[in-house]
């Protein structure tokens, strides 16, 4: 039950973790069409921890109004969702996530092949999840 809790409170701390970056001067306008839509989790590894395994589903939808859903759930359990906000940086290949109240908390994430790569440092162990366009 422990390790439950523990899982569930990454998944959605993920996010928050994740996205501390500084504003971008891109608008979603510069961005092809073929970035925009929904991608799947296929990667999420905390250290050699497999978080993935922990849930039937992790997606984040790219919308074209600038704004982003991510949802992640287990079986038996409701689904859970987060929204925000997001730019894309066409030179950089970078998106920038932003979360919070406010969307104070932002972070910038490469995009190459329809693939958004996180990664960042979590407490002592590394964090790694890659986002694949369906």
């Amino acid at each position: 039950m422990k390790l439950i809790k523990c899982n569930t409170s990454i998944c959605a701390s993920l996010l928050s973790l994740f996205l501390s970056c500084g504003a971008s001067d891109s608008s979603l306008k510069s961005i092809a069409k073929p970035y925009l839509g929904d991608y799947e989790c296929t990667q999420a590894m905390l250290g050699q921890e497999d978080l993935l395994s922990a849930y039937d589903f992790i997606t984040l939808s790219l919308k074209d109004d600038n704004t982003y859903v991510f949802k992640y759930g287990k079986a038996g359990e409701k689904p859970q969702e987060e929204t925000g906000e997001y730019s894309y940086d066409l030179e950089k290949g970078e998106i920038c996530l932003s979360a919070g109240k406010n969307n104070t908390i932002k972070r910038k994430f490469p995009i190459k092949n329809g693939t958004i790569y996180i990664s960042f440092r979590m407490g002592t162990r590394h964090l790694i999840v890659k986002f694949k366009q369906k």
